[in-house]
């Protein structure tokens, strides 16, 4: 019995630091940094739809933080918003089987 306690109060913690996890700014930052340079690589080995998928989803999260917090660093966010559409402008649609 006391085991379940534990078991149930440890998997109660673990649940809670997962949900706070990507509530602040700086932690949503790093993720999208982290899916810039997946996107980067990608472009570079030549998987553009990966890489468009990967910056659309930077691009999500940049537009989160900016709405969620809006005087979070607005010049790096609109500095890295505009990168990401350099990025996507010239990466043409790979064309899906039909």
């Amino acid at each position: 019995m006391r085991r379940l306690i534990f078991l149930v109060v440890g998997l109660t913690l673990i649940a809670g630091t997962l949900t706070v996890r990507g509530q602040n700014p700086d932690d949503l930052f790093i993720d999208f940094y982290s899916l810039i340079q997946q996107a980067d690589v990608l472009r570079d080995t030549g998987r553009r739809l990966e890489a468009r998928e990967k910056y659309e989803q930077a691009r999500n999260i940049l537009l989160r933080i900016k709405s969620e917090y809006p005087y979070w660093n607005p010049k790096i966010l609109d500095y890295r918003l505009g990168y990401i559409a350099e990025q996507i402008g010239p990466l043409p649609e790979e064309k899906k089987p039909a």
